[in-house]
């Protein structure tokens, strides 16, 4: 065996230690349910299932929970688009995220993150205009929904 074949496994051991430490930040009530939408993109939604419906709908109310997955996994859905990766969840981004689902799904949410960064308009591509959508762009009420329902593609 070459260290270029050893190489790998230390990645994938490195990969369950990081699994490790993000399963002890996640308590045990909360839990990830998988998807993939139509472009073959996957969708991670966020239930809390101690609680009611509705608070399970809004997924974990922990500022830093969003720090640690929400963000890591939007900037891998924009990652090869032109919007710029966010760089840190404030509190009023916490709160308009929150507010968002409290009317959409997380698969929806994942979804217009996934639209806007294959959208040329939203990256600058567009034939009579340049716009760059920002995160913060895309987390207003009107611009989120707009996005959610094609109006970008």
């Amino acid at each position: 065996m070459t260290s270029r074949d050893a190489s790998p496994i230390k990645d994938i051991d490195k990969d369950k230690d990081i699994d490790k430490d993000i399963d002890k930040d996640i308590d045990s009530t909360t839990s990830f349910v998988g998807s993939v939408d139509n472009s073959g993109k996957a969708a991670i939604g966020i239930s809390d299932t101690a609680n009611s419906q509705k608070e399970a709908a809004a997924g974990p109310k922990d500022l830093e929970f969003f720090e640690r997955v929400f963000k890591p996994y939007v900037n891998n859905i924009i990652r090869d688009s032109n919007i710029p990766p966010i760089r840190k969840i404030t509190p009023e981004r916490y709160d308009k995220i929150l507010k968002l689902r409290e009317q959409y799904s997380s698969d929806e949410i994942y979804k217009v993150f996934g639209i806007a960064a294959r959208s040329d308009f939203l990256n600058e591509r567009g034939r009579k205009h340049k716009f760059q959508a920002t995160f913060d762009w895309l987390l207003e009420p009107e611009n989120f929904l707009k996005v959610l329902e094609g109006t970008y593609r």
